[in-house]
C-alpha cells in the first residue's frame, strides 16, 4: 500500500475524555502503509516519531490501529471520498487524546 501524507492545520488535546486545549499549528503526518495494510507507521513531524501499529478493526469508516508499544492506538478516520478525516493518537497508559484535523 502506499506512503499517505495529512496536512493537519489544528489539533485537540483532550485528558480523561475533557478537551484541555486546542492549537492551530501546522503538523505534517506520514502514514506509510504495509503491502496488506495490516500495519502501518504512523509520524508527525515534529512531534511523534515513527510508531509501528497493527491493524484491529474498522469501525464504520475509522481504522484503528494497536501500536507494537502498547501505550499508544491510532485511529484513522475517512471521508466518503476516502480522503483522510483526522488521525488520532491516544495514549492509553495515560489516557490523552491527541485529534488531528
Amino acid at each position: 500500500m502506499p506512503v499517505i501524507y495529512f496536512q493537519s492545520s489544528n489539533h485537540k488535546r483532550l485528558q480523561n475524555g475533557v478537551q484541555v486545549s486546542h492549537d492551530f499549528v501546522p503538523r505534517h503526518i506520514k502514514l506509510d502503509y504495509s503491502a496488506n495494510g495490516m500495519q502501518v507507521y504512523v509520524s508527525i513531524t515534529p512531534t511523534l516519531s515513527a510508531k509501528l501499529a497493527n491493524f484491529q478493526h474498522d469501525l464504520n469508516s475509522t481504522l484503528v490501529y494497536v501500536g507494537e508499544d502498547r501505550n499508544y492506538r491510532f485511529e484513522i478516520e475517512t471521508k466518503p471520498n476516502n480522503e483522510i478525516k483526522r488521525v488520532s493518537v491516544i495514549r492509553v497508559d495515560r489516557n490523552i487524546e491527541l485529534i488531528y484535523f
